[in-house]
Order: structure tokens, then sequence, then C-alpha cells
């Protein structure tokens, strides 16, 4: 994205007692309003494509899809 700046947001996370209180959104909409006094032109945000809930959450708060890579994981 050559022409402005992007600012990121990846792999926002809730432990799951406390999901579905809105707190992805207002965590999400807190990042975007802290960015109103910065030079920045959009945010990136990195999310697994097979979490349908989180991605409906991004794309009610405007988000688009823009591509899809793989995230590997290794426990230890």
């Amino acid at each position: 994205m050559p022409d402005g700046v992007t600012w990121e947001l990846a792999y926002l996370g809730i432990v799951p007692q406390r999901r579905r209180l809105g707190l992805g959104r207002a965590l999400t909409l807190h990042a975007l309003h802290a960015l109103s006094d910065q030079p920045a032109t959009r945010m990136l945000l990195c999310v697994d494509e097979r979490n349908a809930p989180a991605r409906k959450l991004y794309q009610s708060l405007g988000f688009t899809d823009l591509e899809w890579s793989e995230a590997l994981l290794h426990f230890l």
C-alpha cells in the first residue's frame, strides 16, 4: 500500500469466558479512535479466515477483505 500510512491490528483475542460481551467491538473502536489524531489513512487488520464471528464483526465496522495468507504456529 504505497500511498498513505497504514497501521496494523493483528490477532486481537478475547478469552472464551468473555466473548460475546462487545469487548472485541469496543477494543477495535478504541484502536480506530486512537488513530484519529495520527497521520494514518487506513488500518490493516489480521484475523484467522476461519474465525467467522470476528470477520463478521470487522465487516460490520467497515473492514473489507484485502488478501488471505497463512500463519503457522507451533506449541512448545
